[in-house]
């Protein structure tokens, strides 16, 4: 019998690897952008003496206003760093390779 079709290279399995990684790194970026956005509307649409209240609450502690925001940037700029990290970076490098090949 006469195969229509050749098997695969080796480079067309690993471009189409890359190609799944990049484009599952780029959905992650997106997500996690998503997050930070998110995370900021829901502080902007709630009264602060309440959040902070809550906050002081579950934790056990007395939180003053500029503890709380300081906590805020420092957990948007944790996530934004780590979004940038671990999915921008990478996705960046897998498109550049991507790009150079061809």
């Amino acid at each position: 019998m006469k195969k229509d079709s050749a098997a695969p290279t080796t480079e067309s399995t690993d471009r189409e690897f890359y190609l799944a990684a990049a484009n599952a790194l780029g959905r992650a970026a997106i997500l996690g952008m998503g997050l930070q956005l998110a995370w900021v509307a829901i502080l902007a649409s709630f009264d602060s003496d309440w959040v902070i209240s809550l906050h002081s609450r579950v934790m056990g502690i007395e939180i003053s206003e500029a503890l709380f925001a300081q906590a805020m940037y420092l957990g948007l700029l944790g996530l934004k760093l780590f979004v940038l990290v671990a999915f921008v970076i990478p996705w960046l490098a897998i498109r550049w390779m991507l790009w150079r090949r061809n």
